[in-house]
């Protein structure tokens, strides 16, 4: 017997179209093992029936870009998603048998120490409701020509001068030079607990 995975993009969307798939993919009897990327506030609105219906069809993670443990930054971030969102979000995936990868991002200017004990505090709190969650953390890195580049840019931020430096850029690594040697110190270890790679 021949297992399919299928890696599928951001398709929670659209729920018309996730059903549909699913119901296809249950109709044609493959048996297929699938992950994708999707929005909290949009996941946790699915009803029960409809979780069934996707993980009967072969779903078995679900990626979820959280970012914060902290309201204010994802305020800051204009996530459009609280942050009850992202335990409800793994209390779902949780019911129904489903990874939750969640991930984090921390080091934003004037927010990061908050910002990091909340998000760590959240994620210490995840793998204590599903210990099969899988949690992933990065460095926030501003982006090209973005409302957030323009304010880290008065932070000391010096962006990249060519394309293959930002290229280069890391998001395991730090790119704010507001931020302490010790910040960075606790913020590796933590990255080295949560992360299995």
């Amino acid at each position: 017997t021949l297992t399919l995975v299928l890696v599928v993009g951001i398709i929670f969307v659209n729920k018309a179209r996730v059903l549909d798939f699913c119901k296809g993919v249950i109709e044609a009897g493959w048996d297929l093992k699938w992950f994708a990327v999707g929005r909290a506030p949009q996941l946790i609105k699915y009803t029960d029936e409809e979780w069934q219906l996707m993980v009967k069809s072969g779903l078995t993670r679900i990626s979820c870009g959280a970012e914060s443990g902290d309201q204010t930054v994802l305020d800051l971030l204009k996530k459009d998603a609280d942050v009850e969102d992202t335990i409800e979000f793994v209390r779902r995936c949780k019911k129904f048998g489903v990874q939750a990868e969640p991930s984090f991002m921390v080091g934003l200017p004037e927010h990061y120490e908050r910002d990091f004990a909340k998000t760590v505090d959240l994620i210490d709190w995840i793998f204590k409701e599903d210990p099969n969650s899988l949690c992933i953390l990065y460095y926030y890195t501003p982006y090209p020509r973005s409302e957030l580049q323009e304010y880290v840019k008065t932070f000391g931020f010096e962006e990249p001068a060519t394309l293959e430096g930002w290229g280069n850029y890391m998001l395991r690594e730090p790119h704010g030079p507001w931020l302490p040697d010790d910040y960075v110190e606790r913020v590796k270890l933590v990255m080295m607990q949560i992360i299995p790679f």
